[in-house]
C-alpha cells in the first residue's frame, strides 16, 4: 500500500475533471476526500499526515510522494469560487448550507487544519450533500 492506492481510493478523480458534474458529484468528491485522512485509511494505505493551517499534506513513509489538502484538490472551490470568478465562496454548498468559507477562522476547513482532524470537514460536507440532494428534490 502506497500514496498511490491511497489516491486510488480517496481521489481517484482530479478535482477539476468533475467541475461539470452535478453538486451532488462535487461535494461527495470532496466528502470521500477528506475520509481519507481518517486514520483506519492513512493506516491502511501506509501512509501519514501532517500540515497546519495551511493545508494538510499525506504523504507515504520515505516523504517522497505527497497529496495537498489545499483550494487547488477541492473540487468546490474550483467550481464555485475560482470558476465562477466572483472570489467569494458565496455559491459553494458549504456556505449555502450554513458553514462558514473555509477561508475564514473557526471554519471546519480551519479547524480541520489545525487540528489535523478530518472531522470537522467531514461533518459540514455531509450537511451540504444532504442540502444539495434536498435542493435537486424540490426542483424535480
Amino acid at each position: 500500500m502506497s500514496i498511490e492506492t491511497w489516491k486510488k481510493e480517496f481521489y481517484p478523480i482530479d478535482a477539476c475533471e468533475i467541475l461539470d458534474k452535478t453538486d451532488a458529484d462535487v461535494v461527495s468528491h470532496s466528502l470521500k476526500k477528506w475520509e481519507g485522512l481518517k486514520a483506519s485509511n492513512l493506516k491502511k494505505h501506509g501512509v501519514k499526515k501532517d500540515g497546519g493551517i495551511d493545508g494538510i499534506v499525506v504523504f507515504d513513509k520515505d516523504e517522497n510522494e505527497h497529496f495537498t489538502y489545499n483550494w487547488s484538490t477541492c473540487a468546490l472551490c474550483l467550481k464555485f469560487h475560482y470558476r465562477v470568478g466572483c472570489g467569494y465562496c458565496d455559491t459553494c454548498p458549504i456556505t449555502i448550507s450554513g458553514g462558514l468559507p473555509c477561508d475564514e477562522t473557526g471554519s471546519a476547513y480551519d479547524t480541520s487544519c489545525s487540528t489535523l482532524n478530518p472531522q470537522p470537514m467531514i461533518k459540514v460536507l455531509k450537511f451540504a450533500l444532504k442540502h444539495v440532494e434536498e435542493q435537486l428534490k424540490t426542483k424535480k
